[in-house]
């Protein structure tokens, strides 16, 4: 098996977005004793990648079902006679 290695900033986008504000001063803490903290690392940027990605992901939905529902309401828009 081989080794992985990740480089993230607390002050990306995503942190700021999704992470509380106590958990990103949880985590710079946590960064200065590292070797202690790979473990709660990781698990903090997976949980914070997760909130991100059922976010856009419930925004998609929600598009998928507007666009749906024009569609519908819209229905005779782009039909032609013969």
């Amino acid at each position: 098996m081989g080794t992985t290695e990740a480089v993230v900033s607390i002050d990306d986008k995503l942190f700021q977005q999704f992470a509380p504000s106590t958990a990103r001063w949880l985590m710079r803490t946590l960064i200065r004793k590292q070797h202690e903290s790979d473990r709660w690392l990781r698990t903090w940027v997976a949980y914070v990648q997760d909130r991100a990605e059922h976010h856009y992901r419930r925004r998609r939905t929600d598009t998928m079902k507007r666009d749906g529902e024009w569609i519908r309401a819209l229905g005779f828009v782009g039909k032609t006679r013969k």
